[in-house]
């Protein structure tokens, strides 16, 4: 039975990160429930989902008027590698990194905290016949990987609803966790190998006496 439960706890998969969505809009979380999304944005299930996998997309937030949409992506990337792990580094160390990304960039990059985790933060504006719109986006690196929190609006501001999404947005430390369980079920493993020896010696002594 022990050996059971610890099979189905190390094949339980930790969740990566958590998103308030904000009222009213549609979302998709891996490539799951497309079509209301779709409908919204004149596409095709397929067409969506093509998108998002391009894009390495695993969670999608769209408005009803299609005016404000929100991407969530986790990738592996030298940029990632490079960093290791965002939240160790200190102000100077951020100063620098945002120099880098300056470099051929028309964004205003400043650094911005969420949760306790550190994060780069772009903005530009962006127009067409539509109007102007706002990109924010918000980078940062878990164990080294690289997480882009990517939302996009109409006007020449940040709206609230994105605001709120960023300060509410957690990234787990999910190595740090899968590490944790790992040596839980060694230790219990050996726990249940010293038993069953025991058990073992037990019994053998008592035959042996008979």
């Amino acid at each position: 039975m022990l050996l059971l439960s610890i099979n189905v706890s190390a094949d339980t998969k930790t969740k990566e990160f958590k998103i308030n969505t904000p009222k009213g809009f549609t979302e998709v979380y891996q490539l799951e429930n497309l079509s209301k999304a779709a409908k919204i944005l004149d596409m095709s299930d397929d067409e969506l989902s093509d998108f998002l996998k391009k894009n390495k997309i695993t969670y999608f937030a769209v408005s009803k008027d299609k005016s404000t949409q929100i991407r969530f992506s986790g990738v592996k990337d030298n940029f990632g590698k490079t960093v290791g792990e965002m939240k160790n580094l200190n102000n100077n160390q951020l100063n620098d990194l945002i120099k880098t990304l300056k470099k051929g960039s028309t964004a205003k990059f400043s650094i911005d905290i969420s949760n306790g985790r550190n994060y780069i933060k772009s903005l530009s504006l962006l127009k067409d016949n539509g109007g102007e719109y706002t990109v924010t986006q918000y980078i940062t690196v878990v164990n080294g990987k690289t997480y882009y929190l990517t939302c996009y609006n109409s006007g020449t501001k940040t709206s609230s609803e994105i605001k709120n999404v960023f300060s509410n947005l957690i990234i787990y430390d999910v190595l740090e966790k899968t590490d944790n369980i790992k040596y839980i079920i060694g230790f219990l493993i050996v726990a249940l190998m010293l038993t069953c020896v025991g058990l073992i010696v037990g019994i053998y002594r008592k035959l042996k006496v008979k």
